[in-house]
């Protein structure tokens, strides 16, 4: 709009034209005219609209028909923006042929690789009869060397051993699994029973912790990890389980923890790492 309306300011100015003549052959009043001008035909009668600019054409020496087509496309709406969910989805599209063409590739780079390896295997003799000369091949087992349990195997076999009373009746318990120290890590170890009974129809294992100190936390629950992270002052924390629930604590005495409702009491050395 802001073309064509220019366009029409230069024309009259080089038909030697001022606003006050055009005024004067048209009658069209001065504010419009300047309006014109400048573009702002909104403030025009819009039914006296084509009728000004056919006027205004005629006296500076424009072709009408095509000042008012000019018009017409001036007023026209711009095209409305791509869509860009629309975009994406074509430049998707797009993608689908180069991403099947490298996943042949890989495949054939992968069968390649593994073919290669194959052929470059040392090849072992086969099994011939003795009389033939030769002497069967066998492979020999690695001596084996005495090797000490792990401290993870450890932990679950002690886990895994009821505590028993007096009479020889397991116990319901809770045990610390036991760990070595290995450099500045010390484990505090302990075996002990709650003193109260777990209900062996409760369908799940509820344990719950509130930090009175700051400290690191990580607990498995059926050996999966449920939470690793650091528990403030003052949080509350939940866990559940079908069988089993391990729980270590950077900071022993730093927890308070309940199972099935009932607190249990303070374990570790304060401050030892402690692991449930």
């Amino acid at each position: 709009m802001d073309e064509f309306a220019a366009a029409l300011k230069t024309q009259r100015e080089a038909a030697g034209l001022t606003l006050e003549d055009l005024f004067q052959r048209t009658r069209i009043n001065r504010v419009f005219l300047e309006a014109i001008e400048e573009g702002r035909f909104d403030v025009l009668p819009s039914v006296y609209v084509r009728l000004f600019l056919k006027k205004y054409a005629q006296e500076v020496g424009l072709d009408v028909q095509q000042t008012l087509r000019n018009y017409e496309i001036s007023t026209q709406p711009p095209p409305p923006p791509a869509n860009p969910i629309k975009s994406r989805h074509l430049e998707s599209s797009a993608m689908v042929p180069i991403l099947a063409a490298l996943g042949v590739l890989v495949v054939i780079i992968s069968i390649g690789f593994w073919t290669l390896n194959d052929s470059e295997a040392p090849q072992i003799p086969q099994d011939t009869r003795p009389d033939k000369g030769t002497t069967r091949l066998q492979p020999q087992p690695a001596p084996s060397s005495p090797q000490a349990p792990t401290a993870a195997e450890s932990s679950d076999r002690l886990a895994d051993t009821p505590i028993e009373s007096e009479d020889g009746v397991p116990q319901e318990d809770v045990s610390a699994l036991v760990e070595p120290a290995r450099g500045d890590r010390v484990v505090s170890a302990y075996s002990l029973s709650l003193g109260f009974p777990i209900n062996r129809k409760d369908s799940i294992l509820v344990l719950s912790a509130i930090a009175t100190g700051a400290t690191r936390v990580s607990v498995r629950s059926d050996e999966q990890a449920v939470f690793e992270g650091l528990l403030t002052v003052g949080s509350q924390r939940t866990w559940e389980a079908r069988t089993r629930i391990r729980v270590e604590i950077e900071k022993a005495g730093a927890l308070a923890l309940s199972l099935q409702g009932n607190p249990l009491k303070r374990l570790g050395k304060q401050g030892r790492k402690l692991r449930l």
